[in-house]
């Protein structure tokens, strides 16, 4: 059987990357979400761009940012080869 390659795909509508907010802004439920399903998975790309922003406004009416993962591409690789750069995360507060 030959194999085949491809991809899943899903739109998810975001207001910023995370890149673009400082890191005290987001909640640790949500930090820690995505970092223990980024070591889960060894996701080797989690840099701030392939993290996506969604604000809201909670009802005690402050602002509230919630992260969406996006882009696991290199998640599960046959060689593992990290570099503290490809993990945004490990350096937010």
């Amino acid at each position: 059987m030959d194999k085949k390659y491809g991809s899943l795909q899903f739109f998810v509508s975001s207001d910023d990357v995370a890149g673009n907010y400082s890191s005290d802004l987001f909640s640790v439920e949500d930090v820690h979400k995505i970092a223990i399903f980024d070591l889960r998975i060894l996701n080797l790309d989690r840099n701030d761009g392939n993290i996506l922003v969604k604000k809201k406004r909670g009802q005690d009416g402050e602002k509230h940012y919630r992260l969406i993962p996006i882009d696991h591409a290199l998640s599960l690789p046959s060689d593992l080869e990290i570099n503290s750069w490809d993990i945004c995360w490990m350096d937010w507060d």
